[in-house]
């Protein structure tokens, strides 16, 4: 018996993920079904709650400090403290 799969984890059923088996098989078998065999499978779009495709990290980086040094470190030349701004990731 296969495992069951996390559902809730989208990425895993695109092309590269772990699950794109899967979802490739459940497409196939679903292009195959009679319209009112699909017409049983919809859902009233009232009923669906949709949520983002990936859970949010509670992580966030910033531009470090030190940003100019590790750039003159690889033989860089660093922009102006004036030119830079932190980044949100």
């Amino acid at each position: 018996m296969d495992p069951v799969p996390e559902w809730s984890e989208a990425l895993l059923f695109l092309s590269h993920g772990s699950h794109a088996q899967l979802a490739q098989t459940l497409g196939d078998h679903y292009i195959q079904l009679k319209s009112e065999e699909k017409n049983e499978l919809r859902s009233r779009i009232s009923s669906v709650q949709l949520l983002p495709p990936l859970r949010p990290s509670g992580k966030f980086f910033l531009l470090a400090g030190n940003y100019a040094e590790h750039i003159q470190e690889g033989g860089e030349q660093a922009e102006e403290k004036t030119q830079t701004f932190p980044y949100l990731f």
